[in-house]
């Protein structure tokens, strides 16, 4: 079993399934999320969030507004639930590498790295 800040990852069967607070979500399910996720972040780089309709996410993202509704309350649950994400994950890096002491430096370029490559690459991974 792998750990990780969020999930625990389970082989069962040769089919991996993600352990969330929730229940487990497989692969198809996470796929799902994930694609409305993207698909939300970028109307949210062109419109602002009331001009975000769970019809348009639904529809660039390929599923049934009933399928949205499963995953999220609404435009603003998913919203919030990214955030949420976002900010563990980096609470997560931050608590892991701050440095303990003043005297050691070095940690604070490895905190400030860690965070800057989370930031423009990493992040997308909790989408």
């Amino acid at each position: 079993m792998l750990q990780s800040t969020h999930m625990t990852y389970l082989l069962i069967k040769q089919k991996i399934i993600f352990y969330c607070g929730n229940g487990i979500m497989n692969r198809r399910q996470n796929k799902t999320q994930l694609g409305i996720k993207e698909v939300f972040i970028h109307l949210l780089s062109e419109n602002p969030i009331d001009k975000i309709t769970v019809s348009r996410i639904s529809k660039l993202a390929d599923i049934n507004r009933g399928t949205f509704y499963l995953h999220y309350h609404d435009v603003y649950d998913l919203h919030d639930q990214i955030v949420t994400e976002l900010i563990a994950d980096m609470t997560a890096i931050f608590n892991t590498t701050y440095p303990t002491t003043t005297e050691n430096y070095s940690s604070f370029k490895t905190l400030s790295y860690q965070l800057v490559s989370y930031i423009a690459t990493g992040w997308h991974h909790c989408l």
